[in-house]
């Protein structure tokens, strides 16, 4: 390290991975970078340099053991919302990045990102910062599509059992009743001329 840059002498240490990559079930908390693709690093500009192959061998140090760990690179967009579902008076969307990478939590579900006052999300409590994972007897992980398959095609004023999860794991069991005529679902999509809203019934 130090013949790589005698000014720089340090090392990089893995300090948290994004939740649902496979950096995060590969590498822990605490590992030394040493080296990728057998090439010294010890800045993130080496690091950046280095890993724009499709996969790369990342050389750590964990547990006072040298380790050689294969691994996949993903693209991080810097676009996160795409598109957004109106639905029970509740805006919903694929579960925030920031969620995966600062929180460690697995982007699955669904993520409630509002709710309206007067609405069945209101009224029935489905609170915003919390994750649907559930809906009737289908699971709604791990996107969005699952949960609009789950929920579409019901009755006005039908009840719908859903599971929701906090940031922190706690699970609630929440029934919800559909006003399909004052709230009814439409879909917001994101086009190359703007927004665009779609009617889902």
């Amino acid at each position: 390290m130090t013949a790589h840059n005698p000014k720089r002498r340090t090392v990089l240490t893995v300090d948290r991975s994004v939740a649902g990559s496979p950096a995060a079930k590969l590498l822990e908390p605490g590992d030394l970078l040493l080296a990728v693709d057998g090439k010294v690093v010890n800045s993130f500009g080496d690091v950046s340099a280095a890993v724009r192959a499709p996969e790369v061998t990342l050389t750590i140090w964990r547990a006072g053991t040298e380790m050689t760990v294969p691994l996949k690179t993903v693209a991080l967009s810097g676009r996160d919302v795409d598109r957004v579902l109106i639905w029970a008076g509740a805006t919903l969307q694929a579960p925030h990045r920031a969620m995966a990478v600062q929180r460690g939590i697995e982007p699955d579900g669904v993520f409630i990102a509002f709710f309206m006052y007067g609405s069945p999300a209101s009224r029935y409590k489905l609170w915003a910062g919390r994750r649907i994972t559930r809906g009737g007897r289908h699971s709604t992980s791990p996107d969005l599509d699952a949960f609009i398959r789950a929920v579409t095609g019901r009755p006005d004023d039908a009840s719908l059992r859903l599971k929701t999860e906090s940031w922190n794991g706690q699970v609630e069991i929440i029934t919800l009743r559909l006003d399909q005529h004052y709230w009814p679902a439409y879909e917001l999509r994101r086009t190359e001329t703007g927004w665009k809203r779609l009617p889902l019934e």
